[in-house]
């Protein structure tokens, strides 16, 4: 299980996650969580771009990260297939969210959960970082649903506009934090009574009253950077210490990495020595 950051701002992006990875039965059960995995990549050395991943770990025998680096050698047009391959100096962050798109889903994903698979788990991907002619960092979503289906990638954030964090994953001790409570309150209130009709109202007064947004577009790089790590970590000691649960689902190493324009994609903080070295 993960927790995913990203925050936009003027300067750049940021991506945040936590590195641990849990072990499943089909009924769900947990049977082992790890604290050294990999969820945030770079996508085409050189440029601007870079991808998070959440839910699913693994497509059968391999890691979503050691994916990445296959996905990553045929974007750049190193590996046999040049299928993927993009053009470095005339691109679009959505031209790469539908090629990871047709990797992830298209190629891989189906071959492991058929339409005729029962269980099919949920993947998500995000994309994120500057087109070869844009001046501000943009945001794509590829998302696996619970049936198993997955749409054309879809803005998270224009580059023009939508400035701000978001997080993926298990996102609850972040909601909250900044916006006063998280996903069940709106099941809880229809329990006590409220009429269905009434529910987005509520809560988008609710929202209204008690939201924080910490992000200012003119926010420097490193207060970027420092407001995801505090987010990610935050969520990271809450499921630390949630009674219940056999062992923390979100915790590890908390990586991250940036994004600008002319540096392209920066690691802050990458992981233990001994891991596989990303370049």
């Amino acid at each position: 299980m993960t927790i995913g950051v990203a925050v936009k701002v003027h300067a750049g992006e940021v991506l945040a996650a936590d590195s641990a990875t849990t072990l499943e039965t089909q009924d769900g059960a947990i049977t082992k969580v790890y604290y050294h995995a990999n969820k945030i990549f770079d996508l085409y050395e050189g440029l601007p771009v870079g991808g998070m991943t959440w839910g699913l770990g693994n497509l059968g025998p391999y890691a979503i990260a050691t994916m990445a680096r296959d996905l990553r050698r045929r974007l750049m047009g190193t590996a046999a297939d040049k299928s993927l391959k993009i053009d470095p100096d005339k691109y679009s962050i959505e031209e790469i969210a539908s090629r990871v798109r047709t990797f992830f889903y298209e190629q891989a994903y189906l071959a492991y959960y058929p339409a005729a698979a029962a269980n099919r788990p949920e993947l998500g991907l995000l994309v994120a970082g500057y087109s070869s002619d844009s001046d501000l960092p943009e945001e794509w979503l590829v998302e696996v649903d619970a049936e198993g289906n997955c749409a054309a990638p879809a803005p998270l954030r224009t580059p023009t506009d939508g400035f701000g964090y978001e997080v993926f994953g298990q996102p609850a001790a972040v909601r909250r934090l900044m916006d006063g409570y998280d996903e069940r309150l709106g099941d809880l209130l229809i329990a006590l009574g409220l009429e269905a009709s009434q529910l987005d109202s509520v809560l988008e007064f609710i929202r209204d009253q008690l939201k924080v947004d910490p992000v200012m577009p003119q926010m420097p790089m490193q207060d970027a950077i420092e407001l995801a790590v505090y987010l990610a970590g935050t969520t990271a000691q809450w499921h630390r210490f949630l009674p219940g649960a056999p062992a923390p689902t979100v915790g590890g190493l908390i990586q991250v990495a940036w994004i600008t324009k002319h540096d392209g994609f920066n690691w802050e903080r990458r992981g233990e020595p001994h891991e596989e070295p990303d370049k």
